[in-house]
């Protein structure tokens, strides 16, 4: 029987590049910033929030803004361009979400 030498980059060839935080990580020769300039988002929540059934929102880059669960934070967010989060926004203040 003959092993075989794989490195992460061949085995990973063909494949989507995995992300962490929304960003690509570094596998063999998949790009990924360096730890250092990775930072935590500044999550913010609306002053309206009485109790933990909160969404919170993250702005990370002029064109990237990010929501989740504040009950539970381990989970993924959801990912918006600028473009998206300003429609988003201006429905909101058009009065277009009320149910």
């Amino acid at each position: 029987m003959k092993r075989m030498s794989v490195t992460a980059s061949a085995a990973l060839e063909g494949c989507a590049a995995p992300r962490v935080g929304g960003m690509p990580a570094r596998v063999g020769s998949v790009e990924r910033p360096e730890m250092n300039s990775v930072s935590m988002p500044a999550w913010q929540k609306s002053s309206f929030c009485g109790n933990s059934t909160c969404v919170e929102v993250a702005k990370i880059d002029a064109d990237t803004y990010l929501v989740r669960d504040s009950k539970r934070p381990e989970n993924p967010a959801l990912s918006f361009t600028g473009e998206e989060w300003t429609a988003f926004i201006a429905g909101v203040q058009a009065g277009e979400f009320t149910f």
